[in-house]
């Protein structure tokens, strides 16, 4: 039985979900739309829950960027939106000076511009007080005596636009988490809330760097980080909107040992070490247990088996195998490949679908660890065992290590010729 979710509605002819809200009157100027309207591109009620989620966090994060702008960026972009309407500016002015200092093609652009606006006015509205006269007109007549200037840009524009040229569904979570963490050092930093750009100088920059070593207490590596999205931030900013001779302070300020503990190659376990480890993953949960299993029978990334789906497994099929590819949760750093199931990953494959038997092919393949996190979740309790078993190396010996396992296992039996293509086929290098 379909149940009402909040913002998500289902075309009546076609059947596909959509998500729909209204922005709020304050923020349609400032967003340039009364409404978010999108095709989330499914008929599966389930998927579209899914969906429905992720947009529905991304709309959160844009509206509440667009009710922490300065009121001055407000104002300036609903402005710029409104003459650029009214033909009185072109597409990539920055700006209108007053009209003492404008030229006669500008001013007759405003005149026609606000007599436009002015015939679309009912007789009553006219003839009203001028104290009375609609917002949009007002601006108009605002730009024509004093002009539009672009305002300085201040740091929480500079992350909102940054976040919404460079994240997609992938990494949107976590690159909103990172440059908040960012952000608020900053503005902690300098004392103020959401400070202007040109204002941030390269005491600050080295001041936000010992920020986290020394008041945070964070590795060099972790503080060369924060480093990193704060640099990038800048460097985006400056060249998006066009901050002539405005140098980023952030740039070449470094962390001393950042690279000391990067991260080397993880190594593969053993015959012997798999079978060390075994009885402590028996202990686990039936699903952390499979995830096991398939790691270790198909090379797949831990992310790849925890975010497969029902109609990923095709058991109806000469050679059984599943298939790797994009899906809400993950993108796969490869192209779309199928990776045959064999022993142990077979059999749990057929338990599996016998028990989803009659559900859409958009339900999880492993429900309890389908979320974005949850191969981390399912991967903590998999070191877990390691531990125990005396087998887990910090960045050396981890459940990934099953995937170096299998390809050192396929090239072992692939033969000279296929030594080097054989894991490519079947793990995606």
């Amino acid at each position: 039985m379909w149940v009402m979710v909040e913002h998500l509605h289902r075309e009546k002819r076609s059947g596909i979900f959509r998500y729909r809200r209204r922005v709020p009157p304050e923020l349609q100027g400032v967003l340039g739309k009364k409404m978010f309207d999108i095709s989330l591109k499914t008929k599966d009620p389930e998927a579209a829950r899914r969906k429905r989620d992720e947009v529905h966090r991304e709309i959160e994060a844009q509206l509440a960027t667009a009710s922490s702008s300065e009121p001055d960026q407000r104002e300036y972009d609903r402005a710029m939106r409104i003459l650029k309407d009214g033909k009185v500016i072109s597409r990539g002015s920055t700006g209108v000076p007053p009209h003492s200092d404008s030229n006669l093609d500008t001013k007759l652009a405003f005149a026609d511009m606000i007599s436009a606006r002015l015939d679309k006015m009912p007789p009553e509205e006219q003839e009203a007080p001028f104290s009375e006269a609609p917002a949009d007109l007002m601006i108009m007549l605002k730009a024509l005596k004093r002009g539009v200037k672009k305002p300085d840009l201040r740091l929480r524009d500079a992350v909102a636009s940054y976040i919404d040229e460079k994240s997609n569904k992938f990494n949107f979570t976590d690159m909103q988490k990172q440059t908040k963490l960012a952000r608020e050092a900053l503005e902690e930093i300098v004392g103020e809330t959401n400070p202007a750009l040109i204002n941030i100088t390269l005491n600050d920059a080295y001041a936000f760097r010992d920020h986290w070593i020394v008041g945070k207490g964070l590795t060099p590596g972790t503080a060369q980080r924060r480093l990193k999205t704060i640099n990038a931030i800048f460097n985006f900013a400056i060249k998006r909107h066009q901050l002539t001779g405005y140098n980023n302070p952030f740039a070449g300020v470094g962390v001393k040992g950042a690279n000391a503990n990067a991260k080397g190659r993880v190594d593969a376990l053993t015959i012997e070490e798999i079978r060390l480890c075994e009885p402590h993953v028996a202990r686990s949960n039936q699903d952390v247990r499979d995830v096991w299993a398939l790691l270790m029978f198909t090379g797949a990334r831990p992310k790849e088996i925890t975010t497969l789906e029902k109609q990923d497994v095709i058991l109806d099929h000469p050679v059984p195998h599943i298939i790797i590819r994009e899906n809400d949760l993950w993108r796969v750093k490869v192209d779309t490949r199928k990776v045959p199931l064999v022993g142990q990953a077979l059999e749990i494959a057929q338990r599996r679908l016998a028990a989803l038997e009659g559900k859409p092919g958009g339900i999880p393949f492993i429900a309890r660890y389908s979320y974005k996190g949850g191969a981390n979740a399912a991967g903590g309790l998999l070191t877990k065992a390691m531990k125990a078993a005396g087998v887990w190396v910090k960045q050396k010996k981890v459940p990934y290590s099953l995937r170096h396992s299998v390809k050192d296992w396929v090239r072992r039996v692939a033969g000279e010729y296929h030594e080097h293509h054989a894991p490519e086929l079947v793990l995606g290098y």
